[in-house]
């Protein structure tokens, strides 16, 4: 008991701050002879959120998500959580029958390879209103053997303090989202919130309208993607290095988002973590995109190199629009250029920087503006 009470006392550190919440999550995981803990908001229409995971690498969580494993419609044990009574533990063979475990494609190709086959599951009750579910879960191989009752009865016991402890992050957390929202409405752009499946939170009036034209970004089962298919692949990529699914860490990245018709301009999407304040149930809210004109926001760019190498603020311009990854063609359209321009341009704008080959400006841009 004194054990139980110490993982309690855990999670109440992490929901002021004082602790991590993967930390106390992994403690719990270990308790309860699992291989991997999962701890989320649940909601009925969108699923999980704001989630902790303990015990999987990056790349089985970005799986996780690819495959769209926090949807009760995909995956029968958040459909499962969101059904069973507040504080009260369930297993698979509780919801599942063996035969349905071995056919489903979720258990075959993600659950069974990565050692997550049998799970635990319980949803501590959250009080105050307006707050969402929330759900716990944790996965080990089948070979572990079934779940035992002792195990039920510690998360049963534990469930009403995880609980208590998530109500007061997710209060400090309403406070952090009115923050974010205020400052999106403050701006004059395209600005997207996105949770952690790339599910918008929030959005400006000019990411409304964009959404609404639908011809850089559209949604896609509730995600927000990218109409051009290179373009989705690139934002894909930048979304997984900002909420540490790829690197292992959070880092800002930029993207070309391409109109599926070339002859048409290119957006840059700017895409940036969201820092943590009391936790990941301080807002659902994991990043931000800021998605606008090629150029727009490359003024310090383009004087930098300019001093560096004397170049012109068109061919600047049209350098940095190289080093995003559009063609002359797609330069020139967005620029109400010709491509010959834009060509006669770029190649003054190698000549000057020394190089023969538009690969070393690309590096030379991307060193300048770092």
């Amino acid at each position: 008991m004194d054990d139980e009470q110490r993982l309690a006392r855990s999670f109440w550190r992490a929901a002021c701050g004082e602790a991590d919440w993967q930390d106390s999550l992994s403690d719990l995981t270990r308790s309860v002879n699992a291989r991997c803990g999962h701890m989320a908001p649940l909601d009925p229409l969108s699923g999980l959120s704001a989630s902790v995971f303990s015990g999987l690498s990056a790349a089985d969580i970005a799986d996780f998500v690819a495959r769209r494993a926090y949807h009760p419609a995909v995956n029968p044990r958040v459909a499962a959580g969101l059904s069973a009574p507040p504080g009260r533990c369930i297993a698979d063979e509780d919801v599942m029958t063996p035969r349905a475990k071995r056919d489903h494609p979720l258990f075959r190709d993600l659950f069974r390879p990565t050692g997550t086959s049998q799970a635990l599951m319980i949803r501590p009750l959250v009080d105050g209103t307006g707050m969402p579910a929330l759900a716990l879960a944790f996965m080990r191989p089948e070979e572990a053997g079934p779940v035992t009752a002792a195990e039920r009865g510690r998360l049963e016991r534990l469930a009403p303090a995880i609980g208590s402890a998530a109500a007061i992050a997710m209060r400090f957390g309403g406070r952090a989202r009115d923050a974010v929202l205020a400052a999106l409405d403050s701006r004059g752009d395209a600005v997207f919130a996105l949770d952690m499946n790339r599910r918008p939170i929030a959005m400006t009036e000019p990411a409304e309208a964009m959404l609404r034209q639908g011809e850089h970004l559209h949604l896609r089962w509730g995600s927000l993607r990218a109409c051009d298919a290179h373009s989705e692949r690139a934002l894909a990529d930048a979304f997984g290095q900002a909420v540490g699914f790829v690197g292992g860490g959070r880092t800002a990245a930029c993207v070309v988002l391409r109109h599926p018709d070339e002859a048409k301009p290119a957006l840059v999407a700017r895409i940036g973590p969201v820092p943590d304040r009391v936790g990941p149930f301080s807002s659902t809210c994991a990043l931000l995109i800021v998605a606008s004109a090629m150029g727009e926001d490359d003024a310090a760019g383009r004087t930098l190199l300019a001093d560096l190498f004397g170049f012109t603020p068109a061919e600047a311009a049209v350098a940095i629009a190289i080093a995003a990854g559009l063609s002359p063609k797609q330069i020139a359209a967005d620029r109400r250029l010709s491509p010959a321009t834009i060509r006669t341009q770029l190649r003054s704008a190698m000549a000057k920087a020394g190089v023969k080959r538009q690969s070393a400006l690309v590096a030379i841009v991307a060193a300048a503006r770092r």
